[in-house]
């Protein structure tokens, strides 16, 4: 277990690593967002389906 460790040390310096944090939780707030913004399409497309079907009912056909 020492040797694999020993191993894995000089792979990545310190720098590299908070590097790569850093692009992760970049990659993650730029996922927070997208999902924002599929929920907002899914609100606004239930809200146009919702008057399309108001228009189309047969009860305010007549009005």
């Amino acid at each position: 277990m020492a040797v694999q460790v020993r191993l894995l040390v000089p792979l990545f310096n310190p720098s590299q690593l908070v590097r790569v944090f850093l692009c992760l939780k970049a990659i993650s707030y730029q996922l927070s967002a997208i999902s924002y913004q599929l929920s907002a399409i899914s609100y606004q497309l239930s809200a146009i389906s919702r008057v399309i079907a108001y228009r189309l009912s047969p009860s305010t056909q007549s009005l």
